[in-house]
């Protein structure tokens, strides 16, 4: 059998199939001859050739679905994909304990296990069995993955269209820690995409691993501590980097209704893009971004310097957590991820 290393696409192969996978059509060249037989299966003519027929059909509701998360996947820079849908990875002592993977997607850090469900017709979930297969391999799946991306870590979601999950289905995903993803999540990040480009990468990453460490941060900064209106705030400098790594913005849409009330505009694609020039042509901002962190039970930790009179504005270092998704921006979310792709961004 295959490595998983073996059944991935290619690099520079990536843009041709995300503009393959996103077109809600197949496209087929044939010999005039066939049209007939085509047209029987559902093909219909799109371009007539001299010798030959381009013809197109819709794709089936599940490839189409897998065709759209796969080509998210993408856009959020995964750049070591899967080839087709043939992807399998071996859970157990014989090739026969394999299994069908829908989408894998890695990075140099990350690596995602996808399983598709759709349903050409909404319906209530039905998905016991799904789950608790997927389940039922997840540790031999965690130790193949492992073989091949050691240090990386590895988060299998469970993306549905059509359905509508039941609660219990719901307790069997949080139950196996996996991550789900429905319709409205995957058309979320569909327009974040279109709106952040690459920088919509941040904003999945603290989704998926909220609250969760981040390996090798240095989360200590020089900062002031003062007061206004009874209560404390800090006033520090950041690097882009670090700090993009833990800050998330909060959009109003279906995929995240239950969060917060309050939330801002969607990011703008060309706003980000005149911030990048900006900064690269050696530009900066003089004025602050206002994040809120969501600091652990036992608050941020603050050392201040030695040798400080007055308690209204004290020097110190400020530890800020270690964490995915520890800091909302409040003001500033195109300064921040204007940074994304420029020469100060990492």
């Amino acid at each position: 059998m295959p490595t998983i290393s073996e059944q991935l696409l290619e690099a520079k192969r990536i843009p041709t199939h995300v503009r393959q996978r996103r077109n809600p059509m197949n496209f087929l060249t044939v010999d005039k001859k066939l049209i007939g037989d085509h047209e029987a299966k559902g093909w219909e003519v799109e371009r007539r050739n001299k010798k030959s027929v381009r013809m197109k059909r819709a794709k089936a509701h599940d490839v189409a679905f897998e065709d759209r998360v796969w080509a998210v996947a993408a856009g959020l820079g995964f750049r070591m994909l899967n080839r087709d849908r043939k992807f399998r990875i071996q859970y157990g002592p014989t090739p026969s304990d394999s299994r069908q993977i829908d989408v894998f997607a890695a990075d140099d850090e990350t690596v995602l296990v996808v399983d598709c469900k759709s349903t050409e017709y909404p319906r209530a979930s039905a998905l016991k069995k799904d789950i608790e297969a997927l389940q039922g391999c997840e540790r031999g799946i965690r130790t193949a993955i492992r073989g091949e991306f050691p240090d990386h870590k590895v988060k299998f979601i469970f993306a549905t269209n059509g359905f509508g999950l039941a609660q219990p289905d719901h307790e069997r995903i949080e139950s196996a820690k996996f991550v789900h993803l429905d319709e409205d999540a995957i058309e979320y990040y569909e327009d974040l995409l279109t709106h952040l480009g690459p920088a919509a990468r941040y904003q999945f990453l603290g989704m998926l691993f909220a609250g969760q460490k981040i390996p090798g941060m240095d989360s200590a900064v020089t900062a002031l501590r003062a007061k206004m209106g009874g209560r404390t705030y800090y006033s520090f400098s950041i690097e882009p980097e670090r700090l993009l790594k833990i800050a998330y913005v909060l959009h109003r849409n279906k995929a995240n209704s239950e969060l917060m009330p309050t939330y801002q505009r969607l990011i703008k694609r060309t706003r980000l893009k005149q911030v990048r020039e900006f900064v690269d042509a050696g530009g900066f901002f003089p004025n602050s971004l206002i994040i809120n962190v969501d600091a652990p039970s036992r608050g941020l930790g603050f050392d201040k310097f030695a040798g400080q009179s007055g308690a209204d504005v004290v020097a110190g270092t400020l530890k800020l957590p270690q964490q995915f998704r520890s800091a909302y921006v409040i003001d500033g979310q195109h300064r921040l991820y204007g940074y994304v792709n420029s020469k100060h961004g990492s």
